[in-house]
């Protein structure tokens, strides 16, 4: 039984090809590269599930309070729909970041010489955040209360206030969410540490974002722990492919072939490598979300 390797590269522009026979240890480092990249672009997918998640749930918020101006309800019925749709919408966003800090050290594995590691560190991460914030770890309790046992919304308030916008007042509605020490502790199953540090109300608005200020630092983390792999995978494969094509358009692909069948066949392409790029622009590192506010102002 004899087994090869090749790389073929295709040109689109002037048509023409280029044949290589590779050694088991390069095609196999060529295999790893692409799950390298691959992985670390699970790893800004992921992420974009999560911030686009907490996105809706700032959208649904100020579509509550929009709601409130434009459309005279039953003030006990305007209220139970508020609560009905944040409570959907903070579910929602909760459910992705349970996905998230489940699954996010899978993602970096391949860029890690131990892979082992990669749940230790996210691990790590995790506990960084939760020693260091309330709202990190009321967050985490406030999830599995909601997943297991109920609501994480038992109050909502409408407030109208003038406040002075340069010179001359302008009036500012909001609607705060908040959860109560009480409902939590009524409900018995609620984390007994947690409880003992909350104040009788729980601001959502100032929790969530806080929460998503951590999570934000857990991913600028992990991206750093596989940044100097991820680049020499990037620079390897971009090296490849260009020998391959001689600078032009086409396709490469590396084939494994055994006694004259094709046991694998892959392409080699940096388009996914591109898109990560972009999604981890798009979602730098996240600052001072507690004192944001999205005003129609």
């Amino acid at each position: 039984m004899e087994t090869k390797y090749y790389l073929d590269g295709l040109k689109s522009e002037p048509r023409g090809m280029t044949h290589r026979l590779l050694s088991e240890e390069e095609y196999q480092t060529l295999l790893g590269d692409m799950t390298i990249l691959r992985g670390a672009l699970g790893l800004e997918t992921k992420y974009q599930y999560l911030i686009r998640n907490y996105a809706t749930f700032e959208r649904e918020l100020f579509d509550c309070t929009l709601d409130s101006v434009l459309f005279e309800k039953n003030e006990y019925a305007s209220f139970h729909e508020i609560k009905v749709r944040l409570n959907l919408a903070l579910a929602n966003f909760l459910s992705t970041a349970r996905l998230y800090l489940d699954q996010a050290h899978r993602d970096i594995q391949p860029a890690l010489a131990d892979p082992k590691e990669a749940a230790r560190l996210l691990k790590h991460f995790r506990t960084e955040q939760y020693d260091s914030h309330f709202a990190y770890r009321f967050m985490e309790a406030l999830r599995n209360h909601v997943q297991h046992n109920g609501s994480a919304i038992h109050l909502t308030t409408k407030t109208v206030e003038w406040v002075r916008v340069k010179n001359e007042e302008v009036m500012e509605q909001r609607t705060i969410i908040q959860t109560t020490r009480q409902s939590l502790a009524e409900d018995g199953k609620f984390k007994a540490e947690v409880l003992d540090e909350m104040d009788d109300q729980v601001d959502l608005r100032r929790s969530v974002r806080q929460y998503v200020e951590c999570l934000s630092d857990i991913q600028a983390s992990m991206r750093s722990v596989i940044k100097d792999a991820v680049l020499q995978a990037e620079t390897h494969l971009q090296q490849v492919i260009e020998a391959a094509l001689e600078e032009k358009e086409g396709v490469v692909r590396v084939m494994k072939i055994t006694d004259g069948n094709v046991d694998e066949d892959y392409a080699l392409s940096l388009e996914y490598d591109k898109v990560r790029r972009v999604l981890q622009s798009e979602s730098a590192s996240l600052r001072n979300l507690p004192l944001m506010h999205i005003s129609g102002r």
